[in-house]
């Protein structure tokens, strides 16, 4: 054996072996990581629009709640039937109406006042609720207090 020949280097170490991916298995990598994007961005999409839906629904709640309240108070210092109806422009949501009625219920008149409120989201913005549009109805009684 030549003394010299031990000296040179081998193919092992003028190519050591690197760990990693080839450059195929990148690019099968990606084209099942963009199957997977392309089958739930369908399933993302429709997430993102119920969410901004719930959020719009929690904003006409808490606004219609803020009315009511204003109507309670109403209806325990006059404590006498009345109707109002507007919109929250004051809230930078002109789109979103609401409706109060106060009424006497049949039962115990001279004691309880009903008091509905009727909130909705105006998509068309023709000041009227049409069938489709979100929408929601709340109801609570204030007594009167007796002597």
């Amino acid at each position: 054996m030549n003394p010299r020949s031990s000296m040179l280097p081998t193919r092992e170490t003028r190519y050591p072996r690197r760990a990693g991916f080839s450059l195929l298995e990148v690019a099968l990598a990606l084209m099942i990581v963009a199957g997977i994007l392309q089958l739930t961005m369908p399933l993302l999409s429709h997430t993102m629009r119920r969410e901004v839906a719930q959020a719009s629904y929690e904003d006409l709640l808490r606004l219609a709640h803020g009315e009511q309240n204003r109507a309670c108070h109403f209806a325990r210092q006059k404590f006498a039937p009345f109707k109002d109806s507007g919109d929250f422009s004051s809230d930078d949501r002109p789109q979103l109406l609401w409706t109060v009625q106060c009424s006497s219920p049949q039962v115990d008149p001279q004691y309880r006042m009903a008091i509905q409120t009727f909130a909705w989201y105006d998509a068309d913005r023709n000041g009227r609720f049409d069938a489709g549009e979100p929408s929601l109805d709340l109801w609570t009684c204030v007594a009167r207090a007796s002597n």
